[in-house]
């Protein structure tokens, strides 16, 4: 008998190791993926470049921070996807601490369209923008582009 619990000791002992290793890993996965996913819709004209994403992160004094470098993850079939670094103005919603920072205008990132010369049609990327509390925002873009 005295073995029998020993060995049930042992194994409830095992299986809490177990169970907290998973809690663990499952604390870690959740805690870095941030990733936010959006669509954006935009209907362009032939030959125009058109400002699709931009991005800025400032502090709760509206002192403009870093911005990691935006990539384009998945590029347009029909057309140029690029990222610069740009003066930009934010846009906080009014429920957002930051909200008072959307009058003043630093240096941030925005991603660019420009369809190639006589594509008219659908389009499509996906864009990431990373931000300096370890979140990306991911965007899926759908372009229409009118004819001529």
């Amino acid at each position: 008998m005295k073995l029998l619990m020993l060995f049930l000791g042992m194994i409830l002992f095992k299986l809490t190791l177990v169970v907290l290793g998973l809690l663990t890993l499952s604390a870690c996965v959740s805690s870095s993926d941030r990733v936010f996913q959006e669509k954006g819709w935009f209907d362009i004209s032939p030959g125009e470049t058109v400002r699709i994403f931009r991005a800025s992160d400032q502090d709760l004094n509206c002192k403009f921070l870093f911005l990691p470098e935006g990539k384009v993850v998945d590029r347009p079939s029909h057309g140029t996807m690029v990222y610069r670094k740009t003066v930009v103005a934010p846009a906080y919603k009014p429920d957002n601490p930051r909200y008072k920072c959307n009058s003043r205008r630093g240096l941030g990132g925005a991603f660019f369209y420009t369809p190639n010369p006589g594509f008219s049609g659908q389009d499509f990327a996906r864009i990431r923008q990373p931000f300096t509390d370890g979140s990306v925002v991911e965007t899926v873009v759908n372009i229409s582009v009118r004819a001529p």
